[in-house]
């Protein structure tokens, strides 16, 4: 079967991320690979090569299975959960005790995944002829032209996913609960802003925006949470009365199910992962 014009378009950036991605890793020297979404999901669409981590470094590492599992637990909790909490670039250390750069890419509030870079060391790091050593300018460059660099073909691959609203009641809705989401909100207060029923609101919210209204404020409470949490020594009840908990516990059981580890657990984390 021939390919859509579409289909053309989407292998010609793919294509093109896959080459950027590779120029960056060579010019640096470090692996450079591509995650799509907040949850760091392989994307079929791109080679292995640049899809998943692929060096030597992490070959050796992984070949005692005990410590390929906590690679795995890395990927999938740690920096997932980390991410949660940044907008901007950061470093994590990973199991083998190396250093992971994490450039997220972010489109109208939504996640559509980071470039890993990664693994190196740093100066102060033993020495080892697997790894290649970057300070801080030279980490800097590399956040700036994986910037400038992939802003573009990443913009195109996941153009889908960025799409505003349609209907511009529930962009409406979206800006005001953006505004406010750090209070008491309820459907039916959303719905008296942009002139709808709560109960046809709550119909059209799921069919542009792909979750439910509870689902999207849970999201937004909880990356600021996370936020919270990392950058200031705020205590746990605050945060949780601050983003519009009645309960600390409620505020814990929501962080759970979504970050897959408690508040006090994501904040010890993100300050052993802090350089």
């Amino acid at each position: 079967m021939p390919f859509t014009s579409k289909q053309k378009i989407d292998n010609a950036v793919f294509n093109e991320l896959q080459q950027h991605l590779q120029d960056l890793s060579e010019s640096f020297q470090i692996h450079c690979c591509w995650k799509a979404t907040a949850a760091l999901k392989l994307e079929f669409r791109l080679n292995t090569y640049v899809a998943k981590h692929s060096c030597s470094f992490c070959a050796r590492y992984k070949q005692v299975p005990a410590q390929e599992k906590k690679c795995i637990a890395h990927d999938n909790c740690t920096l997932t959960a980390l991410l949660a909490g940044h907008q901007d670039a950061f470093e994590a250390r990973c199991p083998a005790g190396a250093w992971e750069l994490i450039v997220p890419f972010h489109q109208h509030g939504i996640c559509l995944g980071a470039v890993l870079c990664g693994p190196y060391r740093k100066s102060e790091d033993p020495p080892d002829e697997l790894l290649t050593e970057l300070n801080a300018f030279r980490l800097q460059s590399l956040t700036n032209i994986i910037r400038q660099l992939l802003q573009n073909s990443i913009t195109q691959a996941y153009a889908d996913r960025m799409q505003q609203t349609a209907d511009p009641r529930i962009a409406q809705a979206l800006n005001f609960i953006r505004k406010n989401f750090c209070r008491k909100l309820t459907a039916g207060e959303v719905a008296g802003k942009i002139g709808l029923s709560r109960s046809r609101f709550l119909h059209l919210f799921p069919q542009e925006c792909g979750r439910t209204f509870g689902d999207y404020l849970r999201e937004l409470r909880i990356a600021e949470g996370c936020r919270l949490l990392r950058q200031s020594n705020t205590p746990i009840d605050q945060i949780a009365y601050t983003l519009g908990f009645c309960t600390q516990s409620h505020f814990n059981s929501v962080f759970i199910k979504q970050i897959k580890m408690t508040p006090r657990q994501y904040r010890l984390q993100a300050l052993r992962q802090t350089p």
